[in-house]
């Protein structure tokens, strides 16, 4: 029987050598992926840095307000417009941009995010999974 491969009887499945044998494990596994997550360094200054700017409610609300317009820019903005619109954008909120605290915050979500990422795209890789009805 190959290493991948399902018993007959489906008591055990062993995957590059870890034993999964049902649900129950596959969420324990989430859970030490979780816990490993929130140990990471990019996580870690991700954290830090949003506590930072939360100490100034002003300023987080206006970084706040950026980036739920600089989303709403890249989700429904004509692929034509996405620069212009951005450049409008950036310009608007230039002094909350160029404060230390907010740039650190979006380096570090930048960071955060492009892990979760790989993150998601490792757990993904090898699952066969019909998303023919999510593309445009």
């Amino acid at each position: 029987m190959e290493e991948n491969e399902e018993k007959p009887n489906g008591s055990a499945d062993y995957h590059r050598g870890i034993k999964v044998t049902n649900m129950d494990e596959v969420f324990a596994m989430s859970e030490e992926l979780n816990k490993l997550l929130m140990d990471s360094r990019e996580y870690r200054r991700y954290v830090d840095a949003m506590h930072v700017l939360q100490k100034q409610p002003e300023l987080y609300g206006a970084m706040t307000e950026y980036r739920k317009r600089n989303r709403h820019i890249q989700m429904y903005t004509p692929e034509d417009k996405i620069f212009e619109e951005n450049n409008h954008l950036v310009a608007e909120f230039e002094s909350v941009l160029k404060n230390d605290a907010v740039e650190n915050f979006l380096a570090a979500e930048q960071r955060f995010c492009r892990m979760m990422q790989t993150v998601y795209a490792l757990l993904g890789r090898d699952l066969e999974f019909d998303d023919e009805y999510m593309k445009g």
